[in-house]
């Protein structure tokens, strides 16, 4: 898929912001572009502009080699077998220190269709199935509630490792197998000494997901245990194979509300509805399909989620900024900014409500211990991975999707929104320059969060025409989401930082 943005426009944009003219990185095409050249296309709002994606995907995950354990595969301890709710083997085993391995490959039980499988009758007008019994466009299909949806939905099982595409496994823990990625399928696949260990998925930015692999003689950890959790560090195998602990947020562009390394959002609700949804326009491209609706629905109930825990994070920000007696202009940057990201959330519930013809709007937002971490250290670390990285990433990502999109509302929508988060970028990059003129020694912090935010590049693929037509509507593919990101960090983001550090050193030094 080709990128339209124009990367080098909106590094001179955001570094004149900084008054840092002339200051940018490598502005060399990436291959995600259709043929030579870097397809830089300005934006159509302008080369300083920007946005927020409005996904709930998962792009700005980034990681770094933090360590882990002493470098030994260590064995399943106190191996427990997983039994079906039957009382059959599965052929996984737990341990006692960590995580499972797979000792063998089992036929699962299937257990469909379930007696008591019927969605709820409220959910009548707007489910795509009522029983199991309507799920047969795939093997072992379950008609229930979908994650972070409110209506129910088919999902496809598996009853042996056949079933699953790409040398995947199934696991056989529910009423029907589960397929899950793998590159082994039982220890017997791995060298001797060795398991077929469930470790985190290193594909995905998503977390806890399962990926089977086999352990090797360098790994450092062998779950997601012996990481630092709260620093967002997961047990993932690198280029070699071998499984580090490395910082894989669990994030999203923009500003996520993190806590303790986990990012918060409320829930989607429809009693919650309320005024969130606004005006839902009504009409629809005749072409969409019902599982287009449906993907459009969850999309921009995601992003109305995460800009909806924005408004909390950006209230955290500004309670921050006050705490350190921070600029007036930085203060009133962040107040702002809480009155726009309200009014992003109220345009993706809109959307939500407007695909998924129900009205969406969020549940209550946990925000517990927002406020335990009160040094500047935190704070402008906090500033990097959220603000000036995933801001960043979000505000290219939403112009990006804006070049792509067709549908009125949707670029109604994505017009405003990108306006704005390309300004909540800039105030992060403020708020850094800020600090680091106060405390140059927080020029190890900056970096450090630099390194550690760099997002991981999925391979691309020929886009299906569902994607090409559900991309009119705002929903770019993974792929080219997380090759922006990566550019963005490299060729953004890394060179306006390091010249501010380079700046604040300097000072220091004089």
């Amino acid at each position: 898929m080709k990128t339209l943005v124009s990367f080098p426009a909106l590094t001179l944009a955001l570094a004149a912001s900084l008054g840092m003219q002339g200051c940018g990185g490598d502005t060399k095409s990436n291959e995600d572009d259709e043929g030579a050249g870097s397809g830089g296309k300005t934006n159509t709002g302008g080369a300083a502009t920007g946005g927020k994606t409005v996904t709930g995907g998962t792009a700005s995950g980034g990681v770094s080699a933090t360590g882990g354990t002493s470098a030994v595969a260590r064995p399943c301890e106190d191996p427990q077998p997983v039994l079906d709710p039957e009382g059959n083997p599965t052929g996984y085993e737990t341990c006692a220190n960590g995580g499972g391995h797979r000792v063998s490959a089992e036929e699962c039980a299937i257990r469909l269709p379930r007696e008591d499988d019927a969605c709820p009758a409220e959910d009548a007008e707007h489910r795509t199935c009522q029983t199991d019994a309507d799920c047969s466009d795939g093997l072992y299909g379950t008609c229930a509630p979908q994650p972070q949806t409110l209506t129910c939905g088919c999902s496809y099982g598996c009853k042996t490792d056949a079933d699953c595409a790409g040398g995947g496994v199934c696991l056989c823990f529910g009423v029907a197998g589960t397929c899950s990625p793998a590159t082994c399928r039982t220890d017997a696949d791995c060298e001797d000494g060795f398991e077929c260990r469930a470790f985190q998925d290193p594909t995905t930015n998503l977390c806890d997901v399962t990926r089977f692999e086999c352990q090797t003689a360098e790994d450092t950890c062998q779950h997601n245990a012996d990481c630092d959790r709260s620093a967002s560090e997961m047990c993932v195998s690198d280029a070699t194979g071998a499984h580090r602990c490395r910082q894989m947020p669990c994030a999203t562009p923009g500003r996520p509300f993190w806590i303790d390394g986990e990012v918060r959002t409320a829930s989607a609700s429809s009693s919650g509805a309320g005024d969130w949804a606004g005006e839902v326009i009504a009409a629809l491209d005749s072409e969409l399909s019902a599982s287009d609706r449906l993907a459009l629905r969850d999309y921009f109930s995601r992003a109305a989620l995460l800009e909806h825990a924005s408004v909390a994070a950006f209230a955290r920000f500004l309670l921050e900024l006050m705490h350190f007696g921070a600029p007036l202009e930085l203060v009133l940057g962040a107040h702002r900014a809480m009155g726009e990201e309200l009014r992003h959330a109220q345009a993706c519930f809109a959307l939500a409500s407007r695909y998924g013809a129900e009205r969406v709007g969020p549940g209550a937002l946990d925000v517990s211990g927002c406020l335990e971490h009160l040094t500047l250290a935190d704070v402008v670390q906090a500033a990097v991975r959220e603000g000036c990285v995933g801001e960043t990433v979000a505000a290219v990502q939403a112009a990006e999707a804006f070049e792509h999109a067709r549908d009125p509302q949707v670029r109604a929508a994505l017009e405003h929104i990108r306006r704005d988060e390309w300004e909540h970028a800039q105030l992060s990059f403020r708020f850094v320059r800020w600090a680091l003129e106060v405390d140059p020694t927080l020029s190890a912090a900056v970096l450090d969060e630099l390194r550690g935010s760099l997002p991981e590049v999925q391979g691309g693929a020929e886009l299906s025409h569902a994607q090409r037509r559900r991309a009119e509507h705002g929903l770019l593919p993974e792929a080219h989401l997380t090759t922006i990101a990566a550019r963005v960090h490299r060729e953004i983001v890394s060179p306006l930082l390091s010249e501010l550090v380079a700046r604040a050193c300097e000072r220091a030094a004089a």
